[in-house]
This record gives structure tokens, sequence and C-alpha cells, in this order.
């Protein structure tokens, strides 16, 4: 059995900067995420399986925005007894 799915998925931040703050003993770490505003998220994947209990799968994932683009490519496979 083979079978393969598409996904994918358009978003906007609409909070603006995030922040987070660690406070201990009278110092501060601060940590700031600029917002990636509208990006897309795109996956693609095929499941193969046979009759005797092998199955496997190939995903790739991307995200694209305007300044940033980032990718995975994951394997697995699995024997069933």
């Amino acid at each position: 059995m083979t079978a393969s799915y598409p996904f994918a998925v358009f978003g906007d931040e609409f909070k603006g900067n995030n922040e987070l703050k660690l406070t201990s003993g009278g110092n501060s770490f601060l940590i700031d995420d600029k917002p990636i505003q509208t990006f897309a998220t795109a996956s693609f994947g095929l499941n193969l399986a046979d009759a005797g209990g092998l199955s496997g799968y190939i995903r790739g994932d991307g995200l694209f925005a305007s300044k940033y683009t980032s990718g995975a490519i994951r394997l697995g496979v699995r024997q069933q007894f």
C-alpha cells in the first residue's frame, strides 16, 4: 500500500514582539522574538506499507517567510511482529 499527502498552511503573526524575562538574585536575562509576520508552511509525505508488517515514510517540511526559511526531511521505518 502506498499513500501520499500534501499539506499547506498560510498564517500571519498579529501580536508583534514576544518577550521572556528571567530574573534571579537581582540579575535579569531577556529573550525577545521578532515575529515572522506573514508565513507559509508546506509538507509532503509518502507512506509505504506491505502485508508482512513492514512500513515506512518519508516527509519533507518547509517554513517560508520574508526573512526566514527552514526545512526538514524525516524518514522512518517500523516492523510489526
